[in-house]
C-alpha cells in the first residue's frame, strides 16, 4: 500500500493469504492485523494498525469490472471515528 497522510509518504507492505483468517505481522514498526476474504465476486481487504497516533483501521471492498480495466474499491475508514466510506476508481495503466 502506497500512503501518503500526516506522516508523511510511505509504502506499507502488508501480506497474507485471502482466508478470512488474520494474519498478524508487524507493518513499518506496527503490529498490524490484515485480513482478506472472498464474499461473491468482490475481495474484502481490511488492516487494523496500532500507531503511535492510534488505532487505524480500513476495510475496502473490491469488484474487478468486466472488461478487467478497473477497480472499483469501496473503502470504509473504520477507526479513528467517525466511520467514513468513499469510493476508489483504479484504472489499468
Amino acid at each position: 500500500m502506497k500512503i501518503e497522510d500526516s506522516l508523511g509518504k510511505r509504502t506499507l507492505d502488508v501480506k497474507g493469504v485471502i482466508d478470512g483468517r488474520e494474519h498478524k505481522q508487524i507493518v513499518d514498526g506496527s503490529p498490524t492485523t490484515f485480513i482478506a476474504k472472498w464474499n461473491d465476486d468482490r475481495l474484502i481487504w481490511e488492516t487494523k494498525r496500532e500507531t503511535t497516533v492510534g488505532v487505524l483501521h480500513n476495510r475496502r471492498t473490491m469488484r474487478l469490472a468486466k472488461d478487467g480495466k478497473v477497480i472499483t474499491a469501496e473503502r470504509t475508514r473504520i477507526l479513528p471515528e467517525p466511520e467514513e466510506t468513499w469510493t476508489e476508481v483504479w484504472e489499468k495503466q
